[in-house]
């Protein structure tokens, strides 16, 4: 019985290491058109290791997707009516996107 006390409790302790060593990043931007305008409603995408992550667009044409992995993402942005955009970034230690503001263009 003690010794499966004992695995159970590093066991428990193995994890707790494990979590507090996990970064999450989060990626928030705006999604304009192309007079600078922001566009609401943005369907916005993204895919790692099969886990997908999506939000959309505020009425300011802001965004947030938050609690992601390091790693290297592609990001579609999509609305009706106009060219689906996509870039690619990568997050992780000492690492920033390279793009500021998101451009849809119509179609």
């Amino acid at each position: 019985m003690k010794v499966a006390s004992l695995l159970v409790a590093a066991m428990c302790l193995s994890g707790t290491v494990m979590a507090v060593g996990f970064q999450s990043h989060r990626l928030s931007r705006q999604v304009v058109d192309a007079s600078g305008d922001p566009l609401v409603g943005v369907i916005v995408s993204l895919q790692l290791d099969g886990q997908p992550f999506s939000t959309s667009s505020d009425r300011g044409g802001h965004f947030q997707v938050g609690d992601l992995p390091m790693g290297f993402f592609r990001v579609g942005f999509s609305l009706v009516g106009y060219e689906t955009n996509y870039q690619s970034f990568q997050l992780g230690a000492g690492r920033r996107e390279q793009f500021t503001s998101i451009v849809l263009n119509r179609r």
